[in-house]
């Protein structure tokens, strides 16, 4: 069976099945095979272990045990997703004398250096399709590829390697970001040209900071349907100080102050104070703020692992 990863069969499948197994018979379990039945502890002998939870993403080596078994045999001795890429595109029929382009949910790199991320992508970003990097140059056989899910418009090691980018921006992070089309030309065999189109949205997103009273002056208020991120610099904010702001900017998202009486408090701007922490400070921080304590090592600990199964222990890198 394939992706089950519930109670399988009822008692007399499993003897039937035990019987099949105890008389020579083979099985395949696909995907979530070690998810299935975690009670039946006769299966769980039968196959040699049990799924516990996903492990943080990380550079993955498979290595060879068997080499006799026709499963293995075929392999080499260390495989990795690059050899993998290499592997399905050396048996892709790919005609060298035509033009040829590849999209790709991948995360691809160039030799010596990694894209740059927008900031709004998320925990998995640099695991973009779930698994590790791999270098632009397995790509050679292409004109041109496109790339997706990184936030920011960029070139990879050539510039017929590019990702196009987001159409929008999606947090403050990407606020300066410009955003642009990539239009692609391809002429006669290995001559492509990528012009950008700057993209314009309707509704822009922008920071502003400064005084109340120097932001919002006509003079100074320009398009009022962007979306707003505001800090605030005056040492006696306004009480009110959103509803004044989306008097102005309708689509005001979030003020902050920024003067001598939160800083003194230890109390930043929030967009800038996570970004050197890791989850384990993220979660210590997060209970004193709420709890007026420290979280013991066992609290900590359980958050830890809920973190790791979650697949987001790493949202802090």
């Amino acid at each position: 069976y394939a992706n089950a990863s519930y109670v399988a069969l009822d008692e007399a499948q499993r003897e039937a099945f035990r019987r099949f197994i105890r008389r020579g018979g083979g099985f395949v379990g696909l995907h979530a095979a070690a998810c299935t039945g975690k009670e039946w502890e006769w299966f769980t002998r039968m196959i040699g272990g049990r799924f516990d939870f996903h492990p943080p993403r990380q550079p993955l080596v498979l290595r060879r045990v068997d080499r006799t078994h026709p499963s293995t045999s075929v392999w080499p001795d260390t495989l990795r997703i690059e050899d993998a890429v290499r592997t399905a595109l050396s048996h892709a029929d790919i005609d060298p004398s035509q033009r040829n382009i590849l999209v790709a949910h991948q995360f691809v790199a160039g030799r010596n250096e990694d894209p740059v991320l927008g900031g709004s992508e998320g925990a998995s970003a640099v695991h973009v399709g779930a698994v590790e990097k791999i270098v632009c140059d397995c790509f050679d056989a292409f004109d041109y590829v496109a790339l997706g899910h990184i936030h920011s418009p960029q070139r990879v090691g050539r510039d017929t390697v590019r990702y196009a980018g987001s159409l929008l921006k999606y947090s403050l992070s990407e606020a300066e970001s410009v955003k642009s089309f990539p239009l692609v030309t391809l002429e006669a065999k290995g001559q492509v040209t990528v012009s950008l189109i700057r993209q314009r949205p309707l509704r822009d997103m922008r920071h502003l900071r400064g005084r109340m009273r120097q932001l919002l002056d006509p003079q100074n208020v320009i398009s009022p349907d962007d979306y707003i991120y505001v800090t605030l610099t005056d040492e006696e904010p306004a009480d009110n100080a959103m509803g004044i702001f989306r008097q102005y900017y309708k689509n005001t998202m979030k003020i902050v102050i920024d003067n001598a009486h939160t800083r003194e408090a230890d109390f930043p701007d929030p967009v800038n104070s996570t970004c050197e922490k890791s989850c384990t400070e993220l979660i210590s921080d997060f209970y004193r703020m709420m709890y007026g304590c420290e979280i013991n090592e066992e609290e900590l600990r359980m958050i830890e692992d809920v973190a790791r199964e979650a697949g987001v222990s790493n949202e802090a890198d």
